[in-house]
């Protein structure tokens, strides 16, 4: 007999909203079944009976992890939170008692009809189901909530490692969790074809698996991509990293998603291919300098490099190849 779930999805978030999210809060709202808890600092009137807004301060969030690890973690700004998203079953424990699943995602993101993916059958099958930080679910089981503390010889960072310094490692995602769960062999769902992952590098709706432009259409309460202005596959999430969107809607429960716009109509016919190769961007030349330039970051990384030539020399090192599909 399969049984029921529920799912409860955290985002600790401070500072401004973007532009776009009382799209993001529609999209939400519409998937019923899921609780979203946000953490924020910053007040918003909800008007939706699953999504709960949670007032918390940064400081907080810290002690929180820092109860959890048992050393002070190098958490100076809001975005460095992402390497600690692994450990919102252990930080958050709390607030989760009546869900049997917990799991994270981003303000960045418009959700389709996440039931259709997230089936019980589904859920109850896998210890996890996607890896990625813009949206992964895990059972609520304490066993599975510490997997991040895991101990391994493997090429990517341990914890210890990551929470001692300030530049984020993607410690939720390549950086750590993805060689963790494989090389273990937990039980996982993966499947990158149920959501767009738009890449931030070119100006067209493009993803790792389909370089073909896209464009998307939202309604009520489901996600559909269009390639071409035609093959027409209904998606669970858009994921639209580091974009910014200009808004020219009213009617939230229906709009089409094209490059950098929310817009009520869509030209049926193909979208343009031309790619726009977009220079490096300032602030990911500014994270190279701060590395250049700050002693904690070449100590992590002369310490992961010696960790790595040690492995290499024992026949330990490495990298763990990945079958999505």
């Amino acid at each position: 007999m399969i049984q029921r779930t529920k799912i409860a999805l955290i985002m600790p978030y401070f500072g401004n909203f973007p532009n776009y999210f009382a799209l993001w809060e529609c999209s939400a709202s519409k998937n019923r079944d899921i609780d979203f808890l946000v953490f924020t600092n910053y007040p918003r009137e909800n008007s939706y009976k699953n999504i709960i807004y949670i007032q918390c301060e940064f400081h907080e969030i810290k002690k929180r992890i820092e109860r959890e690890i048992g050393f002070p973690p190098m958490l100076t700004n809001a975005y460095k939170i992402v390497d600690y998203k692994p450990l919102y079953g252990c930080i958050f424990h709390e607030y989760l008692k009546d869900y049997s699943h917990w799991g994270y995602c981003d303000s960045d993101v418009i959700f389709g009809d996440l039931s259709k993916f997230l089936t019980d059958a589904r859920l109850n099958t896998y210890d996890r189901i996607y890896q990625h930080g813009h949206l992964c679910i895990y059972k609520n089981e304490h066993n599975i909530n510490y997997r991040w503390k895991t101990e391994h010889n493997l090429i990517s960072y341990n914890y210890k490692e990551v929470f001692k310094v300030k530049g984020v490692k993607m410690f939720d995602e390549r950086g750590g969790m993805w060689d963790i769960w494989k090389e273990n062999q937990w039980s996982q769902y993966l499947n990158d074809k149920e959501f767009a992952d738009i890449l931030p590098t070119k100006h067209e709706f493009t993803t790792s698996w389909n370089s073909n432009p896209m464009c998307f259409h939202y309604q009520s309460g489901h996600l559909y991509k269009y390639k071409n202005g035609i093959n027409k596959t209904e998606l669970a999430y858009l994921h639209l990293q580091k974009r910014k969107m200009e808004v020219q809607i009213t009617n939230h429960d229906d709009f089409f998603i094209k490059p950098n716009l929310f817009c009520s109509t869509i030209d049926a016919s193909p979208i343009s291919i031309t790619q726009i190769k977009q220079p490096i961007r300032p602030n990911k030349l500014k994270r190279i300098v701060n590395i250049c330039f700050n002693f904690d970051e070449i100590r992590f990384h002369i310490k992961v490099a010696f960790r790595r030539f040690v492995m290499y020399i024992k026949g330990e090192n490495r990298h763990i190849k990945y079958e999505l599909y």
